[in-house]
């Protein structure tokens, strides 16, 4: 059943990833035109046409991804396939395996190639799994273009070819529109595969633009159910990007797009999600409707950090490249990017010095406690995608490493060089055209330090061991010492316990067990906080007839774990990049 009404639209849209040239073309390259077109009362859908010349010989193969971003099956979402050549003749067109068509037509034939996106039948933004997918309301299109854009499947490996976009028919009719494209006046030099990794906006959205050095910012907004202003919100992300870019010094992308629209059931202080993905010029968000970002709110921290974390992306792991396995270098793409979005943040205003440490402290005290915090380098490319807490392990400890490289740094030069410096020079021209990855990264480092130095990290994010933080931190001031925490440890199988109402699992010397927890004991009752030592476990059980209470902490043996105090008075630091509001 269709939860919501649709209009149709056609527009033409073209995307620029790093490496596409925004409206410089080359006359000997093929060009590909699509066109989303905007038509009120034709039947629900937006159809999307594509134009290119054929493939040589007397037929040409289109194709769509199999799958992008956890949505499969992308070909779903393709409906009335339609092909005709440049005299207007229909084409036929038969299916080439699972996820492309084979169009046959006359050699050296200009082709059209049309199709129509279609309503799902849920949301996709109701459900948060959902949410890459094509969404086509009657108040919106959001489409990322892996999961929706059919292209020539001929030209996918050549290399740059000429694209022209163009939207048609959606302001006329009311309709607002953005994209990863719209600093190219709808001509660009790219790569298809570049092409397709872009965002295509349209409907009921407000659009808002800030020039700041180097280019344009663009923010569009969906919806109406949101507890900050327009501005208040472009203000902070104004404020982290500007902050961003002076601190790495380049000004080099004139335009990026930040899209932000609701998904899920309404933000409450202690329940709402946030996410998000980066794509070309473009870092697409979904947020719970309601969600805050003024000072008080409970959602601003995470707010913030996403979006500072997901935009340094744009040069570690972007253009500061990598050629290994990703997983194997998440400890810097992703740990060091952490540990980023705090410095960023900091220097922005936007977060005090006790938030900074905070925040540093809660990473210590996750990676001391998690059950894999000395698994290796390759565990964590086994089972990155498999268990969540190898998952979090390489930020976890991508964050310690970069706090312990930047405060080495500090110590060999003497204080004249910092990480900072470090990062510059990675994304400078002499050595960005090297892709790194964990052997090289290491081998700079003991440039930058000693041998030795560099060697205990290597321990770290290849082996597994701990890391010895410093005793100081510089930036803000800040002196270890050590508390004791305690693991999570519930001592019994809980998922197996609950589904049978048996308890089951229960493991000698631990708290369950001293309590008087035993296998085979029916339950009655439980009232568990999974994940939280802190929480006491409270069960009654069936012993001996009588119904018999159990209380106990899950926690395992006490662990001391790094914390850092404030050798100052909290503050707020002053912005030496933003001069904007």
């Amino acid at each position: 059943m269709m939860t919501q009404a649709l209009l149709s639209g056609s527009l033409i849209i073209f995307v620029g990833l790093g490496g596409c040239d925004v409206q410089k073309q080359e006359p000997s390259d093929p060009t590909v035109g699509y066109c989303f077109e905007y038509h009120p009362g034709r039947a629900r859908g937006i159809q999307i046409t594509l134009r290119v010349p054929g493939e040589s010989g007397d037929s040409s193969r289109f194709a769509v991804a199999p799958s992008w971003g956890g949505v499969q099956n992308c070909e779903r979402f393709i409906h009335d396939v339609r092909a005709r050549d440049d005299q207007g003749n229909p084409c036929h067109i038969s299916r080439n395996g699972p996820h492309g068509w084979k169009v046959a037509h006359r050699p050296g034939a200009i082709l059209e190639f049309a199709y129509k996106l279609r309503p799902a039948e849920i949301d996709p933004l109701a459900d948060r799994k959902t949410i890459y997918e094509p969404v086509v309301r009657d108040d919106l299109l959001h489409l990322i273009g892996e999961t929706g854009m059919v292209y020539p499947e001929w030209l996918e490996d050549r290399g740059p070819v000429n694209i022209e976009l163009q939207w048609v028919g959606f302001k006329e009719h009311g309709w607002n529109t953005a994209s990863s494209f719209d600093a190219g006046n709808g001509r660009l030099h790219c790569p298809l595969k570049k092409f397709r990794r872009a965002l295509f906006l349209a409907g009921k959205i407000r659009v808002h633009d800030r020039k700041i050095r180097g280019g344009l910012l663009r923010v569009a907004i969906q919806g109406d159910d949101w507890r900050f202003e327009d501005r208040e919100m472009v203000d902070v992300i104004e404020r982290i990007i500007t902050t961003e870019r002076e601190f790495m010094q380049d000004f080099s992308d004139p335009y990026y797009l930040v899209t932000i629209v609701a998904s899920g059931p309404r933000a409450s202080p202690s329940s709402y999600s946030m996410s998000g993905t980066c794509l070309t010029n473009c870092f697409a968000m979904f947020l719970s409707p309601g969600i805050a970002v003024d000072p008080p709110s409970p959602h601003r921290q995470e707010f913030l950090r996403l979006l500072a974390h997901e935009y340094f992306h744009n040069w570690n792991g972007g253009k500061i490249g990598t050629d290994e396995a990703e997983e194997l270098v998440y400890w810097f793409t992703e740990g060091f990017t952490d540990f980023y979005a705090s410095r960023v943040l900091r220097r922005a205003g936007l977060i005090d010095d006790a938030q900074f440490i905070e925040r540093l402290n809660e990473t210590l005290r996750s990676l001391w406690l998690s059950p894999v915090a000395t698994a290796p380098g390759q565990t964590i490319r086994g089972e990155f995608w498999s268990r969540e807490e190898v998952q979090k392990l390489p930020y976890q400890r991508g964050e310690i490493v970069a706090v312990l490289l930047d405060e080495e740094i500090r110590r060999a030069s003497g204080n004249r060089r910092t990480l900072d410096d470090f990062m510059r020079e990675l994304f400078s021209p002499s050595t960005r055209a090297e892709p790194m990855q964990t052997d090289r990264l290491i081998s700079r480092m003991a440039e930058w330090t000693s041998p030795q130095f560099a060697q205990s990290l290597r321990q770290t994010v290849v082996d597994g061991a701990l890391p010895d933080p410093p005793r100081q931190l510089s930036e803000p001031t800040a002196d270890k010492s050590e508390v004791e925490h305690y693991p999570y440890e519930p001592g019994f199988d809980i998922d197996a316990s609950i589904d049978s109402k048996v308890v089951t699992g229960v493991q000698p010397g631990t708290a369950a067990h001293s309590a008087g927890l035993r296998d085979g004991q029916p339950i009655l009752a439980w009232s568990i906080y999974q994940g939280d030592p802190d929480r006491q476990f409270e069960m009654t059980v069936h012993e001996q007839r009588q119904p018999r209470p159990i209380r106990f902490y899950p926690r395992g043996k006490a662990i001391k774990v790094p914390r850092y105090t404030q050798r100052m008075k909290s503050r707020i630091v002053e912005n030496p990049y933003f001069k904007g509001g």
